[in-house]
């Protein structure tokens, strides 16, 4: 499980800074800059994401070495090793949409809700 995990992972990041590239190329095709150098934290401070949702915990857990034991739905704070985007990132962690999560109406109201003022 953790082989496949970690494939995952690495495909994710490489799929993360393709996005990043292609919202830069695009903005200098905008901008008529096309060719214009710029550094990779430069690219990466202007054209990450605000924000990146996993849907469900398990998934963001396994993206660090050894895996989290837990973490709970929400804002989240720490960042695995060779995380991709920028700190300004806001990374929240989701319940899982499967019928089978076990989390309350309320809890599950209540975290939409804090994300929705975001």
């Amino acid at each position: 499980m953790q082989a496949v995990m970690k494939e995952w992972r690495n495909d994710l990041y490489l799929r993360l800074e393709a996005h990043m590239h292609r919202v830069h190329r695009q903005k200098q095709q905008q901008q008529g800059q096309l060719g214009s150098e710029l550094t990779y934290d430069d690219m990466r401070s202007s054209s990450a994401p605000q924000l990146v949702a996993f849907t469900g915990k398990r998934q963001w857990c396994h993206l660090f070495t050894p895996p989290l034991p837990r973490c709970s739905a929400g804002l989240q704070s720490k960042r695995p090793e060779g995380w991709p985007l920028p700190p300004t990132t806001e990374v929240w962690v989701l319940p899982s949409s499967s019928g089978r999560a076990v989390m309350t109406k309320v809890r599950t109201c209540d975290l939409r809700r804090r994300r929705s003022r975001v």
